[in-house]
């Protein structure tokens, strides 16, 4: 009978019979040795202690993911927009409520493209185009911070849309929970 040892962090404790070894608190990356292996070995990778261990199970995001795909009647390219919250609403909705949302969002949603236009062409009225006129008056009273700030926005202008249009789609959402109501 195989005689195993442990390490408990500090010391090496053992021997133990392979079921004494399963009443202590060890876990998968517990170090084992035993004689007739050379080197200290995680418990995880012992054939013997492997149905010792439960199974670790995949990501709850991935099973999420599915899960709201599979009820779904909307294009990815247009869930990948939507916040997780707007899409757990959408996946308990019917198919024709979800389609008047994708309707409203569309209709609503901002593009990176015109955002790009707005700050090079229009005047700098980019924070405008995602509806803060409170910053889009203090970008043009700095001169666009000295041009500074001008220049950073170029970098921001997809995060501004992308957050622009989650805000919407948790405002559609809303919306249309009400009036569901």
């Amino acid at each position: 009978m195989k005689k195993y040892f442990y390490h408990d962090g500090q010391d090496q404790v053992g021997p133990f019979e392979l079921e004494e070894l399963k009443q202590k608190q060890i876990n998968r990356d517990t170090l084992i040795w035993f004689e007739g292996i050379e080197d200290w070995t995680k418990a995880s990778k012992l054939p013997e202690l492997e149905d010792f261990f439960p199974k670790t199970p995949p990501p709850v995001n991935n099973i999420n993911n599915e899960k709201i795909s599979n009820s779904l009647y909307i294009s990815n390219s247009i869930l990948e927009e939507l916040p997780a919250m707007v899409r757990n609403e959408l996946s308990s909705m019917s198919a024709q409520k979800q389609e008047e949302f994708v309707e409203e969002f569309k209709r609503k949603r901002k593009s990176v493209g015109i955002g790009y236009l707005f700050i090079l062409l229009v005047f700098s009225t980019h924070y405008g185009y995602v509806n803060k006129w409170g910053m889009q008056v203090l970008f043009w009273l700095t001169g666009g911070g000295l041009f500074i700030w001008w220049i950073v926005d170029l970098f921001r202008i997809p995060s501004m849309v992308r957050n622009y249009n989650k805000d919407i789609a948790t405002d559609i959402m809303r919306n249309l929970k009400a009036i569901s109501r």
